[in-house]
């Protein structure tokens, strides 16, 4: 398993990297959001969604062969789908958020607030979806878990935002913010989410 969360780190650190990648391209700029522009963040973080998801569906697969190739691509297409309404949603924020401005916080900025809500509510349906992907697998699963899934996914990316667009960086660390977030969504979120799996695999042999 630990090998199949490394992959998955390294999936999601890609997609990450090419959605920090498309951002750095349009700074200064990046906090007045266009059209043209939101066209093309919402179409990079369907793709950072996708690459991300395709190895959580392989990464599930691994643990549960009888899932089919058919819900690995639903895996993957349903994160492609989370990022994409993430960056919709976020980009009516428009003005500095007064909860943010009082503690004077110079980490944050309108694209950084932007980018935290777009995560936010991107591991929020991700890990929705996720257990209902679990559900499905596995009928008998207690709601406690199922929670404690979503849950962790939603932390997961919200942590990934942070280490990526909150906490102060030198220039040209791009690649360890990526490769970071991206380990903290496999260890936090496929990884909780392959122990509760195998657990119940484990339950259902001894019983």
């Amino acid at each position: 398993m630990i090998l199949n969360l490394l992959i998955i780190s390294l999936f999601w650190s890609v997609g990450l990297l090419l959605n920090l990648w498309d951002i750095s391209r349009n700074v200064p700029t990046f906090d007045i959001l266009t059209s043209e522009l939101l066209q093309e963040r919402v179409i990079v973080g369907a793709a950072c969604g996708l690459i991300g998801g395709l190895s959580v569906g392989w990464g599930l697969k691994k643990v549960v062969p009888s899932l089919s190739g058919i819900r690995v691509f639903i895996i993957a297409l349903m994160w492609a789908i989370a990022l994409a309404i993430g960056v919709q949603l976020s980009a009516y924020i428009n003005e500095y958020d007064i909860a943010f401005n009082q503690f004077n916080l110079a980490s944050f900025t309108l694209g950084s607030i932007r980018q935290l809500i777009n995560f936010t509510i991107a591991g929020l349906i991700g890990g929705c979806f996720m257990g209902v992907v679990v559900k499905k697998i596995q009928s008998e699963i207690s709601v406690l878990k199922l929670i404690l899934i979503s849950g962790c996914w939603g932390i997961s990316f919200i942590l990934a935002a942070g280490i990526i667009f909150i906490i102060p960086w030198s220039g040209g660390s791009g690649i360890l913010r990526s490769f970071l977030a991206g380990l903290t969504i496999a260890l936090l979120g496929a990884g909780i989410m392959f122990v509760q799996v195998k657990s119940l695999a484990s339950e259902e042999i001894s019983t």
